[in-house]
C-alpha cells in the first residue's frame, strides 16, 4: 500500500509499510518499552499517516486541541506517557528523512517538526490537564 493522502507536504507515494516499519525501528530505539504498542508495519504506517492527516488538517484550527485530546487518551491507554514524546518526535522525523530521501528537505523537517512540537505541547497539556481534573 502506498500513501495517497494529501497533505500540506507532499507525501504522495510513500510505502505505507516502510514508513511503519521505520517509524517502529527508530521508535524501539529510544523507547523499547513500546515494542508491544506497535503491531505489524504496516498498521503502524497507516495509524502514523491517519495520525499525521488528521492534525495536519486541523492546525490552526479550533478543533486542533479536542483531535490532541483524543490522540493523548488514546495512547495514554496504550502505554503511551510524556518521556515517550520526545523519542516518538525524533522517531518521526528519521523514518519521514529515511523514507522520503530527497524530497526531505529543510521545508518538509521544519512543517513535520513544527507539527508534531505543537501535537505533542497540546497533548500533554491535555493530560496534564485531566490528571488535575481527576485529583
Amino acid at each position: 500500500m502506498v500513501a495517497t493522502s494529501t497533505f500540506p507536504i507532499p507525501m504522495r507515494g510513500i510505502p505505507v509499510g516502510i514508513l511503519g516499519s521505520a517509524f517502529q525501528r527508530r521508535l524501539w530505539l529510544g523507547a523499547p518499552e513500546l515494542r508491544d504498542l506497535a503491531g505489524t508495519p504496516e498498521i503502524q504506517g497507516l495509524r502514523l499517516l491517519r495520525c499525521l492527516q488528521l492534525l495536519a488538517a486541523h492546525r490552526g484550527g479550533e478543533r486542533f486541541p479536542v483531535v490532541c485530546r483524543r490522540l493523548a487518551r488514546h495512547l495514554h491507554c496504550h502505554g503511551f506517557c510524556a518521556s515517550h514524546y520526545d523519542a516518538a518526535g525524533a522517531a518521526l522525523l528519521g523514518s519521514l528523512r529515511d523514507v522520503m530521501g530527497s524530497r526531505f528537505d529543510d521545508t518538509v523537517e521544519t512543517y513535520w517538526g513544527d507539527l508534531y512540537g505543537e501535537s505533542a505541547e497540546t497533548m500533554l497539556a491535555s493530560l496534564a490537564a485531566d490528571r488535575l481534573q481527576s485529583t
